[in-house]
């Protein structure tokens, strides 16, 4: 089909990785730290194809793919930047501390419970459009576009 069919694909990726270390208030002893790695994931495909069915009549048919993943996770960090205050308990001992450096809220249980909470999470999601037009010329000075999308 020499110059009847004109076609464009692309193909992208960007991946994150992130790595963590927290150090926990709510452990026994206070400040158990672990080190958490995680990553997001995205890919692009886009395309798209051209026909010219006659003299008059054009075909377009578009698309964009995107496939998003993420892997793993990590509890938040304290608020930076001011101190421990009215805690009680093991905690006691954090009061008058900075809460810099990565200290967490979430509660430390043991390895498995963490893995369980972080370690073993994740999402899949994916984006996809196409659309299409047509393009009729009724006479040369009557033209004709449709363009439904879905």
């Amino acid at each position: 089909m020499k110059d009847k069919l004109w076609y464009y694909a692309g193909y992208s990726q960007n991946q994150n990785d992130y790595t963590r270390t927290v150090k926990y208030m709510y452990s026994n002893p206070v400040g158990i730290q672990k080190t958490f790695d995680w990553f997001d994931r995205q890919r692009y495909l886009n395309w798209n194809a051209t026909t010219q069915l006659g003299s008059s009549l054009r075909v377009k048919v578009s698309g964009v793919n995107q496939w998003n993943t993420s892997r793993r996770s990590a509890p938040a960090f304290q608020l930076e930047g001011s101190t421990f205050k009215g805690l009680s308990g093991n905690q006691a001992v954090l009061n008058g501390q900075s809460t810099s450096g990565g200290w967490t809220s979430a509660t430390y249980y043991n390895d498995e419970m963490m893995k369980q909470n972080y370690e073993l999470t994740g999402s899949d999601y994916v984006n996809q459009l196409v659309s299409g037009n047509v393009d009729w010329v009724v006479a040369p000075s009557f033209f004709v576009n449709a363009t439904p999308a879905g």
